[in-house]
């Protein structure tokens, strides 16, 4: 063999390597790109569990804290009745002053757009909000509040239509009124 055979033998064979070197970096790149996409995926699942988890632990809270005003000793029932806007809602509150409160309520309407459920205690010196009700698509919602046990028993509990968000006072029309059994 020729200088010139082992030139172009060493040539054909550095080509060769060469197309098999970019072979394997292609094979190695796209098991890196399914890697990294299955990575995410987990990392996504990861991250959809963690919120589960945190909203079944809130679900939990809740249910135990709903439970320890149904029981306690102090609880006080209120009916809460539709008006005019909302005829067929329905609603009740149990309340206790060491507590807190649960309302739940049915057949509310939907709200327009940009619109929320706002719970108000009505006092003797001022409404004072208890916070925002969430309602499932057939308008029934259940919500522990949180109540410092200082306030006293309420006057009235309303519920009215509020902007996105809730407001400081209450401005909207009302939807459900109850008062307290002696008021």
């Amino acid at each position: 063999m020729g200088k010139g055979s082992i030139a172009w033998l060493a040539l054909a064979a550095s080509l060769l390597l060469a197309a098999g070197a970019a072979g394997h970096a292609m094979r190695l790149q796209v098991r890196l790109a399914n890697l990294e996409t299955r990575l995410t995926q987990a990392l996504s699942r990861a991250s959809m569990a963690d919120r589960a988890m945190a909203d079944a632990r809130r679900a939990a809270a809740e249910a135990r804290a709903s439970l320890a005003v149904a029981t306690a000793p102090d609880v006080t029932r209120i009916e809460l009745s539709g008006q005019p806007d909302a005829p067929q809602a329905r609603g009740q509150v149990l309340w206790s002053r060491a507590r807190g409160m649960v309302l739940t309520a049915a057949n509310l309407p939907p709200l327009p757009h940009r619109k929320v459920y706002q719970v108000w205690v009505m006092m003797a010196r001022a409404p004072m909000s208890a916070g925002l009700l969430t309602l499932d698509a057939s308008g029934t919602g259940s919500v522990f509040f949180a109540m410092s046990p200082d306030i006293g028993v309420p006057l009235a509990l309303v519920v009215t239509v509020e902007p996105e968000g809730g407001a400081q006072l209450p401005t909207g029309p009302s939807y459900l009124v109850g008062t307290p059994a002696g008021s």
